[in-house]
């Protein structure tokens, strides 16, 4: 069995994922969200699931806003003593406008 180096292959990601999974039927619901990539996988501690990331990102029909590496997020936790999100996110109806319009969210790493 492999052990997880962290600071060579765990990134968190803050981002959002769309309700779009739950029912065609029903408005979109944009989330800020937060997860983690590992490899090729997207692990998410909210619902405790691991998947591959393009089936992840297809589902949830998640967009990143932010990537940090394993010492950014240590950085970042020290400097403000919580988990984030640190930086500005997107205004949610900026994002939703947006998603209606065919455009992706401005992605920034």
């Amino acid at each position: 069995m492999k052990m997880i180096e962290p600071e060579k292959e765990v990134t968190l990601i803050h981002g959002i994922i769309r309700s779009t999974f739950i029912s065609s039927a029903r408005p979109v619901a944009v989330i800020f969200h937060a997860w983690i990539e590992y490899g090729e996988c997207m692990h998410d501690l909210t619902t405790m699931t691991a998947i591959s990331s393009d089936v992840f990102m297809r589902f949830y029909d998640a967009e990143i806003i932010y990537r940090y590496s394993f010492d950014q997020v240590r950085k970042w936790v020290l400097d403000t003593g919580h988990y984030g999100p640190w930086e500005k996110l997107p205004n949610i109806q900026e994002i939703t406008l947006e998603k209606k319009n065919g455009k992706a969210v401005g992605k920034r790493t």
